[in-house]
């Protein structure tokens, strides 16, 4: 029998592609957008009188949200309506997709069996299938893989690339300059860049770019070598180091490495090339904090779970997740279980118990945090250890693709303002509202609706705890949408302006579909 290397893999574009060396540090730095938000009420569009009640809620709004996209489905044929604007009639349509900016619509179209991308109400080309439908983060281009005559090919703006035997994983750069996808040739699998093709493996299972800059991209992929199964870490073309099995790979804002392996039945973490851990049962790395200075990882041993904190601070108890750190670093929060109930603790101190706590959140300068919590069939907000009024549900954060960071606007479901106002979205009797450092806003038949990339892949639409939830292979330009065979179910997100005066959402009252805002004073 043939041993298998699963092969963990950096690669350094810059190094490879002949990046300019002399920009300025700026440019490696995080790259975020600015996008013109809108902070203006406006009724955007109204839902047809002869829809189906499956339609009232699969709208999408844009980024900005100043446009709305509605799926209508009539006589078995779906139509995509834009700001009221009808568009043509298909056999079926995917959920439409935004670019960042807002300016441009994407989506894709069934036709004699057929399907083909509609951008702008302009038809592309017909092919027998087309997936990963996806926009740079500046807007400026946009991508697909198409299959046909059993070749497949990425299709960048109107223009094939290479085809070849099999195309997966296509993502753009945060900055939008570099664009990759794993590729199949002659059952040997291979990594390609800017049209660039690297190195063969037998298989090649993750592909990502750094979500601290457009330069480094990480894949997890598999060789056949020897009689071994080992894993190796690969920087560019040279093989680092080999175990196991390695996975989930990190990078720091600072360029530190850190990945998760075992050998010889043991889990440890590896960071900054010191392996920690290895007195644990299994150990996993967790996170950089967003300055780059500091670092977490879990290590389990018998009934007890234990976070470690820059390999020093250590905190024990039965189970522990979601560790989060503040903006600057200086403060850690998790949530965690005794066994019995659960509980969030926050430097070190631990809250109040709970049936069921969700992942915490620190305001931008870190003083305060808040997290969601169940009790009793209900669930409250909790802002710096204070319980909110009872809800019916409340819509958590979901990690967003850090590509589609906006610099100047605070966003999300559960959303602090830079000046450490806390808003939220919540229900009662089947209303929907928005809540802001306990204000109440009227109340709505549904809040939400945003872009997403990938169509195909989601998960369950609420948990066995009734927080929504889902999980798209790929994130769009603001947060994730959830779907069943017969509706859309989408988180919402809400934005503070700049000066933490209004908030601003998307919503629907009956068939009327508009853009609200809510001051915060």
């Amino acid at each position: 029998m043939k041993a298998i290397t699963n092969i963990l893999i950096i690669v350094f574009v810059s190094s490879l592609f002949s990046c300019k060396s002399n920009k300025n540090d700026s440019d490696n730095k995080q790259t975020k957008h600015e996008i013109e938000i809108s902070f203006q009420k406006q009724l955007l569009s109204s839902i047809p009188n002869y829809a189906q009640s499956a339609d009232y809620n699969r709208h999408v709004f844009s980024p900005t949200g100043k446009t709305v996209a509605v799926i209508i489905t009539r006589a078995k044929k779906s139509h995509l309506l834009v700001n009221n604007v009808h568009g043509k009639e298909y056999d079926a349509i995917s959920f439409p997709l935004f670019s960042l900016d807002g300016e441009n619509v994407a989506y894709i179209a069934s036709s004699n069996s057929k399907e083909l991308v509609v951008l702008n109400n302009k038809e592309g080309k017909g092919y027998k299938n087309i997936e990963n439908l996806t926009f740079s983060p500046d807007g400026k281009k946009i991508a697909y893989i198409a299959e046909e005559d059993k070749k497949s090919c990425v299709v960048i703006d109107t223009n094939e690339n290479k085809k070849y035997d099999g195309v997966s994983k296509l993502i753009f750069s945060q900055d939008g300059k570099n664009i990759a996808y794993i590729a199949e040739e002659n059952k040997k699998h291979f990594v390609v860049v800017n049209n660039t093709k690297m190195k063969d493996y037998d298989n090649i299972l993750e592909l990502s770019f750094s979500s601290d800059d457009s330069t480094t991209i990480t894949t997890v992929g598999i060789n056949k070598k020897g009689d071994e199964i080992k894993d190796m870490l690969v920087i560019g073309d040279k093989e680092i180091t080999e175990f196991d099995d390695s996975y989930g790979a990190k990078v720091s804002s600072l360029g530190d490495i850190a990945y998760n392996v075992k050998h010889k039945n043991k889990y440890f973490t590896v960071v900054k090339n010191k392996s920690l851990g290895e007195e644990y049962e299994s150990a996993y790395f967790n996170n950089f904090s967003p300055d780059g200075q500091h670092y977490c990882f879990t290590g389990k041993r018998k009934d007890s779970t234990f976070l470690i904190v820059d390999n020093s601070h250590i905190y024990q108890y039965k189970s522990i997740w979601n560790p989060v750190f503040s903006p600057n670093g200086e403060r850690i929060a998790f949530s965690a279980s005794d066994g019995k109930t659960y509980f969030v603790v926050v430097d070190g101190q631990r809250g109040k118990d709970y049936e069921s706590v969700w992942e915490p959140l620190f305001s931008p300068d870190g003083k305060h945090f808040a997290y969601i919590a169940l009790n009793k069939n209900k669930f409250y907000v909790v802002n710096d250890g204070n319980e909110s009024e009872g809800y019916e549900s409340v819509f958590k954060n979901y990690s967003f693709s850090s590509m589609f960071q906006v610099s100047t606007y605070r966003r999300g479901a559960i959303v602090f303002s830079q000046d450490g106002k806390l808003a939220y979205v919540a229900s009662k009797a089947a209303k929907y509202f928005v809540v802001v450092n306990g204000r109440k806003s009227s109340t709505y038949d549904f809040i939400g609706g945003l872009s997403i990339i990938d169509h195909k892949d989601f998960a369950e639409i609420q948990d066995e705890k009734g927080i929504m939830q889902f999980c798209p292979s790929q994130v769009g330009s603001s947060i994730l949408v959830g779907s069943s065979d017969d509706y859309i179910i989408s988180q919402p997100v809400i934005y503070f302006n700049k000066d933490c005066s209004i908030v601003s959402f998307g919503a629907r009252i009956q068939k009327d579909i508009w853009w609200n805002t809510l001051k915060t004073n």
